[in-house]
């Protein structure tokens, strides 16, 4: 009896040894997933770390607001009203030159060659070199001429040192940027949540 019973107790630690190692193994299975598992969401927490280091760089150089293309778009309107003001007023010149002749246009320090049929809008002291001929000067009159044009001339001035302090070409790019910027905004929100469910304590 007393055999059987040390045979039963030996049978029995046994059976709990077993048991036991077989927990631990288990504990060890799940502690190694979990590590697997911890290291997988780090190295995808350390990738979604530099995407957004990459979002945060592109959204920095392309800053530009919506106050700064506002102003642009004022800018680019008062260019548009003051070159149509000017236009309303400007001193028309149409002509229709012979085959093979051509007529020099001397105006706003530039100067052109015109053939064939055309138009001239003149809001400033013009010079017509005619071959053979001459020369005419043409002195557009009025006060609110000379205003206009140096109205425009300003507003001019003003939207190109507005598009080079802002680094564009023109408002439709400056327009661009701003969707640019928002669209990364919203890149770099959803990144930064994604970084923090993967890193939740960094």
């Amino acid at each position: 009896v007393q055999e059987r019973a040390k045979g039963a107790r030996e049978a029995l630690r046994l059976a709990r040894q077993e048991a036991l190692r077989g927990t631990l193994i288990g504990q060890r299975n799940d502690a190694t997933a979990a590590a697997s598992r911890l290291q997988q969401n780090l190295e995808k927490a350390e990738e979604e770390e530099a995407k957004l280091l990459n979002l945060r760089a592109d959204a920095a150089a392309k800053q530009i607001t919506k106050k700064e293309v506002a102003k642009l778009v004022e800018c680019d309107q008062a260019v548009r009203e003051a070159n149509i003001k000017l236009q309303a007023v400007a001193t028309r010149v149409r002509f229709e030159l012979l085959d093979g002749v051509q007529v020099e246009v001397l105006g706003s320090g530039k100067s052109q060659k015109l053939t064939g049929q055309s138009e001239l809008l003149l809001h400033s002291e013009t010079i017509l070199n005619l071959p053979g001929v001459g020369s005419l000067r043409i002195s557009p009159g009025g006060e609110d001429l000379s205003e206009l044009d140096r109205r425009h001339r300003d507003a001019v001035q003003t939207l190109v040192e507005t598009l080079q302090g802002l680094g564009v070409l023109d408002l439709a790019a400056a327009q661009q940027r701003l969707q640019d910027v928002n669209d990364l905004t919203a890149q770099i929100k959803l990144a930064e949540q994604l970084v923090r469910s993967l890193a939740p304590k960094g």
